[in-house]
């Protein structure tokens, strides 16, 4: 099927004569300019500092998710060092490359008006521009690979001529979905929106009965063996680990309220609500290639959303169905565009506008902390902390002469242990003496420490004494405290640790 036909009456736009691919391109450029400067301005943020050190031990697959990005990260880590631009990098790459293929999927089935409002739009939704686009995270590969897959299913399913080589395009969108669930389990509701399209489409049902779609799917399931091999090897613990996060607990109505709310502030409410309205009109759509979408967007929607009622979810989740929403988002603004593109033009502005100020306001305190020396005691808790890197803690302990020789660095939360992994890990084993040490359980075995002494660090006098029943001696030192612009910023106790005790 060809694509609609661009809107026309579209004078006095702010991108002028500018055809739609230059638009995107100059989007690209742009907000990828701003990504590198808040990605060199703060350090890296809770998951990326536990994901960037967990990543200097290579393994087949991981606990908390599939193994690419940490590969991505290790690799790219090793070759250019472990700086948080540096490391951001390729993150800030692929959605360069997630906007491009959301012009081009949307330019095919729409339209290159609504591609370049699709684009556009992803652009502005803080979970897709922000965490997304440059935080190292596995959202990142599988938003990018996902959105791949799709834009090679769709240029079997929605042309005029049959393709020459469906085989190829099938085994394209299955090698793309595979490296998807290779990022994140969530890749899979692409498989999930594509079959069940297949099944409810009634020109489309013939490629049920077809190798094609099943070679590809193969060829998805043959690259998740690493994951596979490494689950068997280890209890089958990242399948346990994420399934439990789902699982229902009991009906609590302010977790649904959570949910919605949650979703509603990563998008924003006005684009959440178009994106939404969108979705349900694709379903009473004749256009299979708005269907088609809709099956892409909904599964991962509705089940998130319907979890709320029972279990605590985290508003990111649902995303890789929003995802798809936003081609059909771009449709809608192309086609008001004539009789509404001032309106159109200005909140796009506006909301631009508003979302760099705020990350401006957001990096610079992350980085010199100016809030908290204009305004004392205005941040009670200063959520900008979590992208403080702990880069003077190393020095700080080397002024103590801490820690000694054959040593070992001890934590009792997986968060700070991956803050001071990131920081010292390289030089000295980190470990997490908790019971959820997360993947830190499969980097060092604390049983082969047994007999060593450790320098014990927390921001909590709590949690570090409870950890003294595992050594033969706890001795508190005087804190050490963290500096961010000359101010302090975390204050981390320590203790000295005598003869870890052997453990069952």
């Amino acid at each position: 099927m060809n694509p609609a036909p661009p809107a026309s009456g579209h004078a006095g736009l702010s991108v002028g004569q500018m055809s739609p691919a230059r638009a995107v391109l100059l989007l690209i450029a742009a907000s990828g300019a701003i990504r590198i400067m808040l990605a060199a301005s703060v350090g890296l943020g809770v998951d990326e500092s536990y994901m960037a050190g967990v990543s200097r031990q290579l393994t087949l697959s991981y606990l908390d998710h599939p193994p690419l990005h940490v590969w991505m990260v290790g690799l790219w880590g090793k070759l250019f060092g472990e700086q948080a631009l540096t490391l951001r990098l390729p993150f800030i790459l692929l959605f360069a490359g997630t906007t491009w293929i959301m012009f081009r999927l949307t330019a095919r089935l729409f339209g290159a008006r609504a591609g370049m409002w699709a684009a556009l739009a992803l652009n502005l939704a803080p979970a897709f521009t922000l965490s997304t686009a440059s935080w190292i995270l596995p959202d990142g590969p599988m938003m990018f690979f996902a959105l791949l897959g799709a834009y090679c299913a769709a240029l079997v399913l929605f042309d005029d001529a049959p393709p020459a080589s469906p085989l190829l395009l099938w085994l394209g969108a299955g090698t793309a979905g595979g490296l998807a669930m290779l990022s994140k389990y969530l890749g899979a509701f692409l498989f999930i929106g594509i079959g069940l399209f297949l099944l409810t489409s009634r020109s489309h049902r013939h490629w049920i009965a077809r190798r094609e779609p099943w070679l590809g799917a193969l060829v998805a399931a043959l690259m998740m063996t690493p994951v596979i091999v490494w689950n068997a090897g280890n209890g089958f613990a990242s399948f346990a680990f994420q399934g439990q996060r789902g699982a229902p607990q009991s009906f609590n109505i302010n977790w649904l309220l959570q949910d919605v709310g949650g979703q509603l502030l990563y998008l924003l409410p006005w684009l959440a609500v178009p994106l939404a309205m969108a979705v349900i009109q694709a379903f009473a759509s004749a256009d299979g290639r708005a269907r088609w979408l809709g099956w892409l967007a909904a599964p991962a929607i509705l089940l998130f959303t319907l979890l709320g009622f029972v279990t605590r979810v985290l508003p990111h989740w649902p995303m890789i169905g929003w995802l798809f929403a936003f081609p059909l988002l771009g449709r809608e603004l192309s086609r008001h565009e004539a009789g509404h593109g001032r309106l159109i033009r200005q909140s796009t502005g506006w909301t631009a506008a508003v979302l760099v100020a705020v990350l401006a306001v957001a990096a610079s305190q992350a980085a010199t902390g100016w809030v908290s020396r204009v305004a004392p005691g205005l941040l009670t808790k200063d959520p900008t902390l979590d992208l403080f890197d702990w880069r003077d803690l190393a020095p700080a302990l080397a002024a103590r002469g801490l820690p000694a020789s054959g040593s070992f660095i001890g934590t009792v939360h997986w968060i700070e242990a991956g803050k001071v992994n990131y920081a010292l890990g390289k030089t000295m084993p980190v470990l997490c003496l908790c019971s959820d040490a997360r993947h830190f359980a499969f980097l060092h075995d604390p049983r082969d420490y047994a007999g060593r002494d450790a320098v014990l660090l927390s921001r909590s006098p709590d949690q570090l004494q409870a950890a003294a029943p595992l050594f033969a001696r706890l001795e508190m030192l005087p804190d050490i405290v963290l500096l961010r612009g000359g101010m302090p910023a975390v204050t981390l106790k320590v203790a000295r640790a005598t003869s870890l005790k052997a453990m069952p």
